[in-house]
């Protein structure tokens, strides 16, 4: 065991860079990857389990009234769900490697051009009529970018996550990131999902805010200009936003699946319908025709107070404000360029999350919170690490 123990340290980073890259290509990959660093760290789970982020236990506490309201519903058979914390557990197994700032780098620049190179392989399908790999990286039609995720949805809030990181390391720390996140960020808009194109304008937003009032402006003026030659040049985008005001298929439609939410929340306030029970209770909207789906209330909010009650929204609230609040105070505080964007860019993350939230129900989508709860471990681990070297930039 021991030595198992010592050639994962001694070897770990290849793993940690083939996370990187298989984050753009593969779900799959990401979860054999995942599971690998569980393992390992569960293989050596006295020497780490000490050192676990203490703020986790905010995802235990939303984990145990998840199962407390199966209980409360007497949905014994359903108590497994608890597995679905799984996403949110690379936040502890990551937070105890010994990784440098240029462990770090390296992984942005693996992360950044492995996804600007699917992006520029879905291009020159749709325009070129370049050949498949693997599989289409666009919806039937050649409507909706998807990457090589089974859904546009789940690609878009993982790929507005990776915009966001490359933004801040463009703002806080190196310009060369630029190139990458104007890619990433266009990319973004391709996906068609309207809750993230809001997600990553607000959190680039904020994190302009903060770099100063003057630069704020000029990326205002700028996100304005690019908007619009997008919504002129990209039919898909002008598309998207058009349909917003669209009959039965646009706000309205949304104002139908929050109200039956909110109505499904009042009716059960304590405990709500149980962790993941919603579908059965959508179902007399959409019978009565409307909404169109029983997915949940393209609300993450409503979504928790209807299945989990009040607490659980609040619960799922406090969990935001708590990790915004800490990421925001560590790139306030950060002595140096490269740890600011670092901290800042996992602010960005939570904030686009948090907006998007507002319209979709994101907070079990694997892919998601799997790559994000990886990369605040990566940050803990790099904060406590006793290596730290600057390299250029």
């Amino acid at each position: 065991m021991g030595k198992i123990n010592s050639f994962f340290k001694k070897h770990f980073v290849w793993l940690f860079y083939l996370y990187a890259l298989a984050s753009a290509v593969s779900i799959t990959a990401c979860t054999v990857i995942l599971s690998l660093f569980l393992l390992f760290y569960v293989l050596n789970a006295r020497e780490n389990l000490p050192k676990a982020p203490k703020d986790f236990r905010i995802f235990l506490g939303i984990y145990f009234w998840k199962m407390g309201t199966l209980l409360f519903n007497g949905l014994f058979s359903q108590l497994g769900r608890i597995i679905n914390i799984w996403d949110k557990l690379p936040f502890v197994f990551a937070s105890n490697l010994k990784i440098s700032e240029r462990n770090v780098r390296t992984f942005l620049k693996i992360l950044f051009w492995a996804n600007v190179a699917v992006i520029i392989l879905a291009l020159l399908q749709k325009y070129c009529g370049f050949p498949e790999l693997v599989k289409p990286l666009f919806t039937p039609g050649m409507d909706r970018f998807k990457g090589y995720f089974s859904h546009p949805l789940r690609f878009a809030g993982y790929l507005s996550s990776v915009s966001v990181i490359a933004f801040s390391f463009s703002i806080f720390h190196s310009k060369r990131n630029w190139p990458a996140f104007l890619v990433l960020f266009t990319a973004v808009f391709m996906t068609g999902s309207r809750s993230y194109f809001l997600g990553v304008v607000a959190a680039c937003s904020f994190l302009a805010f903060f770099r100063s009032r003057k630069f704020f402006l000029i990326f205002s003026a700028a996100l304005a200009v690019y908007l619009g030659l997008m919504f002129v040049f990209m039919p898909s985008f002008s598309g998207r936003v058009g349909a917003v005001f669209s009959e039965g298929a646009g706000i309205g439609l949304r104002a139908n699946f929050w109200k039956a939410g909110w109505e499904i929340a009042l009716a059960h306030p304590l405990a709500g319908v149980g962790d993941k029970e919603i579908s059965a209770y959508l179902k007399p909207y959409k019978e009565a025709g409307l909404i169109d789906n029983t997915a949940h209330a393209h609300n993450a909010y409503l979504t928790a107070a209807a299945e989990n009650g009040f607490l659980g929204a609040f619960l799922l609230v406090l969990l935001f404000a708590y990790f915004l609040r800490k990421y925001f105070l560590a790139g306030r505080g950060a002595k140096d360029d490269f740890t600011r964007a670092f901290a800042f860019s996992i602010f960005g993350c939570w904030a686009n999350l948090a907006a998007a939230g507002m319209f979709e129900s994101n907070f079990s989508t694997f892919i998601i919170w799997s790559f994000l709860t990886f990369y605040m471990g990566m940050y803990e681990s790099y904060r406590s690490s006793a290596v730290r070297v600057t390299y250029g930039t």
